[in-house]
């Protein structure tokens, strides 16, 4: 309004009088929009919502105002949209500012008039050109989005200071009327343009998404990718659904590997027409492979029906016909209950997606039978199951690096085509933000390429950790409070070569019942301030972390840490460096760095939380080295230990479920599932006795002998699944 004011040199009361319609119908606009959509008056999902309001509010900080009902990416959307109606300014106002001046030349003998120049819009074009060659650091950003919050405020307070009832009631209600039907006129033209909800859905990735079945076929599930990394399923079908034509088909967003994208597919009545990326997670970048998820919707190899093996046909022959759901039904029913009724272990299970075993693994499990897997088994599933018997989750779907607040970085073994955008994006900021970035990868591609150091030779990475494991203990430079605490390196282990019990953890049988969560975890710690055995966890106590110890009955003991100092001893920087191909300089750096972070960046937040002992916590404290892996690690005969000896490294750093380490996701870190019995145990599986359940607190695991333990947090494990050996081999 008042970049037009010196063009067309209107009277200040008009334009007063203009600010004041704006002022008004943008403030009523933001409670009415409210209230419409809450009555569900219109029908908006954000993208809608966005362009919508955007393009129909003129103020900024109205914009904002409104469509911060809706969500932050409603705002984000309607920002760019009113910015981009702020930026047509320029040429609107430069081609009406000519026409006049030319308009006004012709009858004047002064000549052409004076052309006034919108200077506000042409800084914001030059801002826009300036952000989006990001030449400012991240710092400079904050700091002017923080300046852009108060001049937003203080732009809504200056129009209202600058608005008077009088200047409203002088200019007669013939104005009001005016303003008030052109504001209708623009609002109902802007939404006749947005697209119908009846002949197009757009749905974000955390709603439903409703279509009609195709003319051409069977209707369709549309399944959607979700911002975080857990599976909603769709909605079971009882026979009688699977059995009838379906008006609609509705879908609840599904993940399909880790570090997602946050997707959105639009769709009319009888097809997927786009799938484009929401700004919730990725900012609003899709990679190739994700927007061509739209050929699998419509492959020629999309299976519609349930297919059988013809009759007289041979397994392996791949020579089926499409059946009725109620014939696939009846089938599975008979078959499945003349196994379960004779041998259950003869049924064999194999899925999807790994966010599918928590179902079809408990379907399984109370089947009677141990033979399930699904794609992780054949990913990397010694990987998975080396980090839950260690730190009580593993990487990916189940928790993954705080890049946020991490000043060291380590990733190892990930291949550039699985992590997709969101992965990129947060390594992009932490680079930018000073980060350092140490890729273990036998080649310098993908993440690598912008990694401040990588290399090593295929298959030896667990030497390298066990290398870094034993510069931490050399140098003593390890979270001793984190390991003491939170892990079993201080638990006492039976050291007597002639007992049953040698190698395992000493249980103690006389202690009181305490927490219910851990009915088994009856161990002992050696106090050094007694110098005697007491229950775990004791208070006031001193637990002892190395030496060996001799109980009151003559037992010899020792701290679990004690055995893994002696499995590391000899596992020196220059024993690594001729396995890894890593110079050991190069090694003893980089334990020198993680020392020198976890030093000299510890992390304190004033967040109150509670252990799983019961003991309250005023501070969250961190120590800023994270890490992420990959298959890459565990695709080989030692990967599990591989793995394990990274979880030990992380756990001696204090990293877990710390800030600026590595956090898990709900439902991780959980408890280890009882393990399958052998053939010719009494508890095996039978059909008249089914396989244990899995619960957060059960009977005590079996125990493995070995010689070796590694740290694991005991809040996040609450079953010891006794010792596994560990080896300084590559």
């Amino acid at each position: 309004m008042l970049a037009f004011e010196s063009t067309l040199q209107s009277k200040p009361h008009k334009s007063a009088m203009a600010v004041g319609s704006v002022v008004l119908f943008g403030t009523l606009s933001i409670f009415l929009y409210l209230l419409a959509l809450n009555a569900g008056w219109l029908h908006l999902d954000t993208l809608g919502a966005g362009l919508f309001f955007g393009g129909t509010i003129h103020e900024v900080a109205q914009v904002v105002g409104a469509a911060s009902n809706v969500s932050p990416e409603a705002t984000h959307i309607a920002t760019i949209v009113k910015m981009t109606r702020v930026m047509l300014l320029v040429p609107v106002l430069l081609v009406i500012g000519f026409w006049i001046s030319r308009a006004r030349g012709e009858g004047s003998a002064q000549g052409k008039g004076k052309i006034a120049v919108p200077w506000f819009a042409l800084g914001f074009l030059a801002l826009v050109v300036v952000n989006s060659l990001h030449v400012l650091p991240d710092v400079a950003t904050t700091t002017i989005n923080t300046l852009d919050t108060f001049a937003l405020t203080m732009a809504m307070t200056a129009l209202g200071m600058e608005t008077r009832i009088a200047q409203i009631r002088e200019a007669g209600p013939r104005a009001i009327a005016t303003g008030a039907i052109l504001v209708c006129c623009m609002r109902g033209s802007s939404a006749a343009a947005l697209p119908s909800p009846s002949a197009s859905n757009v749905c974000s990735a955390d709603r439903y998404l409703e279509v009609s079945p195709s003319r051409e076929g069977p209707p369709r599930a549309i399944t959607l990718q979700k911002e975080h990394s857990w599976n909603t399923a769709l909605a079971p079908r009882t026979r009688s659904s699977m059995s009838r034509p379906r008006h609609a088909t509705r879908a609840r967003a599904a993940a399909a590997s880790a570090y997602i994208c946050a997707t959105a597919k639009s769709a009319t009545s009888t097809a997927i027409r786009t799938i484009r990326s929401t700004q919730s997670r990725n900012q609003g970048v899709i990679c190739a492979k994700g927007a061509s998820g739209i050929m699998k919707q419509y492959s020629p190899a999309r299976l519609t029906q349930p297919l059988m093996r013809k009759k007289g046909a041979l397994r392996g022959e791949a020579q089926f016909e499409p059946v009725s759901w109620d014939v696939a039904l009846d089938t599975l029913e008979k078959r499945l209950a003349h196994l379960r009724a004779t041998d259950p272990k003869k049924f064999a299970l194999f899925t999807g997606r790994d966010q599918m075993q928590a179902l079809t693994g408990l379907f399984a499990k109370n089947f009677g039978t141990p033979n399930y897997a699904a794609h992780g088994d054949f990913c990397s599933a010694n990987m998975a199951a080396g980090m839950i018997y260690t730190i009580g989750g593993p990487f990916w779907e189940c928790g993954g690096p705080d890049l946020d607040q991490a000043k060291l970085f380590f990733m190892i073994g990930t291949a550039e085509d699985h992590h997709s955008n969101p992965l990129k994006i947060a390594i992009s900021k932490f680079k930018r933000a000073g980060g350092r970035f140490i890729a273990i990868n036998p080649v310098r591609t993908g993440y690598a390429a912008i990694a401040d150091e990588w290399g090593v030779r295929p298959g030896t990475d667990g030497a390298l950790f066990m290398a870094l494991i034993h510069e931490l203990i050399a140098a003593d430079a390890w979270d001793h409070e984190f390991v003491a605490r939170y892990t079993n390196a201080a638990e006492l282990l039976d050291m007597n070569e002639a007992s049953d019990t040698f190698g395992l953890f000493l249980r103690n049988g006389d202690a009181p019942e305490g927490n219910a969560l851990f009915p088994q975890n009856h161990l002992w710690w050696w106090d050094t301030k007694t110098n005697r055995a007491v229950a775990h966890h004791t208070d006031d106590a001193e637990p002892a972390l190395d030496g060996r110890y001799t109980l009151e009955d003559g037992t010899p003991v020792a701290p679990s840490f004690a055995l893994l100092r002696e499995q590391v001893a000899t596992c020196t920087a220059q024993w690594a460096a001729e396995i890894t191909g890593i110079p050991a300089a190069t090694i003893k750096r980089l334990a020198a760095e993680m020392i020198q972070v976890s030093r000299d960046h510890k992390i304190t937040l004033p967040i109150e939380w509670t252990d799983a002992w019961g003991r309250k916590h005023a501070t969250v404290t961190g120590n800023p080295i994270a890490f992420h892996a990959m298959r890459g690690l565990a695709a080989h005969s030692n990967g599990f230990q591989s793995i394990r000896a990274l979880a030990v490294l992380m756990s001696m750093l204090g990293t877990i479920d710390r800030p600026g380490g590595f956090r898990h996701k709900s439902p991780f870190p959980r408890a280890l599932p009882p393990s399958a019995k052998p053939p010719n145990h009494p508890d095996r599986a039978s059909p008249t006795h089914r396989f244990p359940r899995v619960r957060s607190a059960g009977p005590p695991r079996p125990r493995i002998c070995s010689s070796m333990t590694t740290a694991r947090p005991r809040a996040s494990t609450r079953h010891s699944p006794g010792n596994i050996r560990s080896r300084c081999t590559a």
